[in-house]
């Protein structure tokens, strides 16, 4: 018979303790924090603060679109403006912003709000800078093949968009529905100014072919998308393509998709500029 050595002996005993272990932690008396497990000392993150989305934040973000357009037409100042005949419109397009920023501030201290007098900073990190990093060229992109075909996409592009970001609204007020009126016409401005733009870009066909019956092209042989004057029957709420800047290596431009707000670019009661 084979006596157990002094390391047999040790490693069968230390076998036995691992397996009174395992044993001891299914136990129903075992004692410890029930806390999840976390690697590191970091401090914990702050909650974050509880939201209420409401008829206040649909009218600050409104607000907040409109100094987003004045923001885009004093960008494209700085690029040289609008040319053509038609540079007018960019005049009466940051009079019409800010009339109707205005108006809205209105609505918002009718309401007992306080007024939001910036951009809206998601919009402009997401959508106005890097549409004109497309014109101007930065460390990633070579400076835009044509300043003025851009420019214009640009202007025609998010006065569209604006205009259905009302529109867009009008559905989300749901405490006083007294203010869908006022929204409603400053969406009905809005778009009739952008069908003005869309005209200069597009000055060859006024109504969308397909309300004639007839097929549509949805791009130009260049690749843009083709804007109407009369787009729909009905006013649309759907997303905008952008596309802008010079060709890349790949044979690719910066193409933008201006969409109307989400929950994480509406502007909230506790959100300041």
């Amino acid at each position: 018979m084979n006596d157990f050595n002094r390391r047999q002996l040790l490693r069968s005993g230390g076998l036995a303790l691992s397996f009174g272990a395992v044993l001891a932690a299914c136990g129903s008396n075992r004692a410890g924090s029930t806390d999840p497990g976390r690697l590191g000392v970091a401090v914990p993150p702050e909650p974050l603060a509880p939201t209420e989305f409401n008829d206040l934040a649909v009218l600050r973000t409104l607000q907040s679109i409109q100094y987003t357009a004045l923001e885009v037409y004093a960008r494209i100042a700085d690029n040289g403006g609008l040319p053509g005949d038609d540079s007018g419109l960019a005049e009466r397009a940051v009079a019409d912003h800010t009339r109707h920023a205005s108006e809205l501030g209105a609505m918002i201290s009718g309401a007992g709000g306080e007024e939001y007098t910036c951009a809206n900073a998601f919009q402009i990190e997401r959508l106005v800078d890097p549409a004109f990093a497309a014109v101007e060229g930065d460390d990633t992109l070579a400076p835009t093949d044509d300043a003025e075909r851009d420019l214009w996409q640009i202007a025609n592009g998010f006065e569209d968009w604006i205009g259905r970001c009302s529109q867009d609204a009008v559905g989300l007020i749901a405490e006083d529905i007294s203010l869908r009126s006022g929204i409603m016409r400053l969406a009905g401005e809005t778009t009739r100014l952008s069908s003005a733009f869309a005209l200069h870009v597009n000055p060859d066909s006024f109504i969308n072919p397909i309300l004639l019956g007839r097929d549509a092209m949805a791009t130009d042989e260049m690749g843009f998308p083709i804007p109407y004057a009369l787009p729909s029957t009905f006013g649309q709420v759907t997303s905008i393509d952008l596309l802008l800047g010079s060709l890349s290596d790949e044979g690719g431009r910066v193409k933008l998709q201006l969409q109307t707000p989400a929950a994480n670019s509406f502007i909230y009661a506790d959100d300041t500029c």
